[in-house]
């Protein structure tokens, strides 16, 4: 029997044509199905009544005949499918055979004497420390630097010698004052009208103030702003009042009332005195009786301190 022969085919099938071939048919039968399961979707469209353009639904005689046409065009697809996958799975597992090598081919042209420049390289390490050059010449002045900040304190010094006394400074103006007390603890008879405390003990006047001959009323020469302080101390408490009296007229505000029982009185104010005008420490009472001043101590006193025109 002769042997079969085969045509000639040009340029002869490698290897790798023949598996892309089979790959390539495989591919297109994969195409073929997709159209025939569009060819599916279209009955089922039509049985359905969805397909465009149908005018007439499908009965029901016509539903099962499509019915049964979808499934066995569908059962031959999927063995179709299981055959492509299969040659599919079979070609991609093909060996590869090598051929021998061939024979070394002629040598190429020369290539240009220089190549384009490549790339920079990246930065090379840190080489090692130069040795200490000599020093240059001194440089021009620079401009003076800002002012540093005001250091510390420092220690206090030694105390130097005294210097020698100055020299005498112009006489100031001397102090008017005055002072006046009683200290011999005598009982007063207190009237509604007010009575003097006679102040005859201890005794400090200035020449610009005067006391009178009872020793109750003081009278300044010299106007000006005074301070005026004073203290009245009774043996027992009494409701009596004590008060400044200026040209026989009381001082209000050194007016301290007999709205309670007191043994102690003190009163410090700041009034204008006028030259020649008088002034006296009365005790007053709301109904006349006693009273006695300590004598073990100061029972009364007035002060009298001149501080400005």
């Amino acid at each position: 029997m002769p042997m079969p022969t085969f045509p000639q085919i040009d340029p002869p099938l490698t290897r790798e044509g023949s598996i892309n071939g089979i790959i390539s048919s495989i591919a297109a039968e994969e195409l073929s199905l997709s159209h025939i399961l569009n060819t599916q979707g279209e009955k089922l469209q039509y049985v359905l009544g969805t397909l465009p353009g149908l005018e007439k639904a499908a009965d029901l005689e016509e539903v099962m005949k499509v019915n049964k046409s979808v499934q066995d065009t569908m059962s031959d697809v999927m063995e179709q499918q299981m055959l492509l996958t299969a040659k599919l799975s079979a070609a991609m597992k093909a060996p590869v055979y090598l051929g021998p090598t061939g024979p070394v081919g002629p040598v190429g042209a020369q290539g240009p004497a220089e190549g384009p420049t490549g790339p920079t390289g990246p930065v090379g390490a840190e080489g090692p420390a130069g040795a200490v050059g000599a020093i240059g010449p001194t440089g021009p002045q620079g401009k003076p630097g800002a002012a540093g900040a005001t250091g510390p304190a420092g220690a206090t010094g030694a105390t130097g010698p005294e210097g020698p006394a100055g020299p005498a400074g112009a006489t100031g103006p001397s102090l008017i004052s005055a002072y006046a007390a009683n200290t011999r603890g005598p009982r007063l008879q207190v009237a509604t009208g007010g009575t003097p405390i006679p102040l005859p003990d201890a005794q400090l006047l200035s020449p610009e103030i005067t006391v009178s001959p009872d020793n109750t009323v003081f009278t300044v020469s010299k106007s000006g702003i005074y301070l005026i302080t004073y203290h009245v101390n009774i043996t027992a408490a009494l409701k009596m009042g004590t008060r400044l009296m200026y040209n026989n007229v009381r001082m209000e505000d050194s007016v301290i009332a007999p709205l309670a029982s007191l043994s102690s009185f003190e009163c410090r104010i700041l009034r204008t005195l006028h030259a020649g005008i008088p002034l006296s420490l009365q005790m007053y009472t709301d109904t006349i009786g006693g009273a006695t001043l300590m004598g073990d101590g100061v029972g009364a006193s007035l002060s009298l301190v001149r501080l400005s025109d």
